[in-house]
């Protein structure tokens, strides 16, 4: 086939795969926003391994165009940073840049592109009202029996939505690389070189630390007034939630890898299903089991990786 021919045909195919994305978000009252924006970015780095970087400018054309005819408000203001980050890591596996120095760059990327959309351009459009957070926030520390008000909310709101921005962006670039991994793998369109998934654990102390300053937060907050405390508090029980989350769902990837080794399609579903929020506490405790030992020992070791 004329290989400008097969440029048309798969790339009107990517775009297909996108707009229908697209439709069954719409479709779904836009609950399924973020992993839109993946599916954008991994179909541009898909289409610039195929081809080229220069052909991949009008793919991300054709992505944006279609999120903004189909697309909510939100999707649409988050084509640019799926896009752009689709653009990169694509250029850097034309370029062969080595894949640690393509995650670094993701994961500045995000942090950026996260922190400007979340605290300039959402707001603009009545996405992430403070006020809002602050409720949602009073909310859920009523749920830990954790009480705070006035100017001590306020702060704890900001700070906290900082943090957990910085932190959705990490594991955005570090999803985006490991859906990455299993695409080329599977669909044989090259090896991106990395450490064995299984070998990706933080250190048993890191983990018993990580679950400490969670039960401290929690058991702790409501007997101090000191601001620094309460921020200290906050910000390493988050840290410490972000590592055990992250290599809870680097457990369940294994999982997945090792049972359903024959049907890849039956991962990337579990993988979507430990992504909602009210996995959170389950990636948590299976994050820190992992990285202690049992859960190490029985699916690595037992099963075989």
């Amino acid at each position: 086939m004329n290989k400008n021919i097969r440029k048309i045909s798969e790339g009107a195919m990517f775009l297909a795969i996108v707009g229908a994305a697209l439709l069954i978000n719409r479709g779904l009252s836009f609950i399924l926003d973020q992993y839109v924006s993946i599916i954008s970015s991994l179909v541009l780095i898909v289409y610039i391994k195929r081809f080229s970087f220069k052909d991949g400018l009008m793919m991300a054309f054709g992505i944006f165009f279609l999120s903004f005819m189909f697309g909510g408000t939100y999707v649409l203001l988050y084509a640019p940073l799926s896009i752009l980050a689709g653009l990169v890591y694509g250029y850097g596996i034309e370029r062969g840049f080595d894949s640690k120095r393509i995650l670094f760059t993701l994961v500045i990327l995000y942090t950026i592109g996260e922190f400007a959309l979340t605290f300039i351009f959402l707001p603009m459009f009545g996405f992430g009202d403070l006020n809002e957070m602050t409720a949602v926030i009073s909310e859920m520390l009523g749920y830990y029996n954790i009480s705070l008000s006035g100017e001590t909310l306020l702060k704890f709101t900001k700070i906290s939505y900082a943090i957990a921005t910085f932190l959705l962006a990490i594991i955005e670039a570090i999803l985006l690389h490991l859906c990455t991994i299993i695409i080329f793998k599977k669909f044989k369109l090259g090896e991106i070189k990395m450490r064995p998934l299984s070998e990706i654990r933080i250190r048993a102390e890191y983990a018993y630390a990580s679950i400490a300053s969670i039960i401290l937060m929690v058991l702790f907050f409501n007997y101090t007034e000191n601001e620094i405390i309460i921020y200290s508090l906050l910000a390493l029980s988050m840290i410490g939630a972000a590592l055990l989350i992250a290599q809870g769902y680097i457990f369940c990837l294994v999982y997945g890898i090792i049972v359903f080794r024959r049907n890849i399609s039956i991962t990337l579903v579990l993988m979507i299903l430990v992504a909602l929020p009210y996995s959170l506490i389950i990636l948590i405790v299976l994050g820190f089991l992992y990285s202690t030992g049992p859960l190490y020992k029985y699916i690595v070791k037992k099963r075989g990786y």
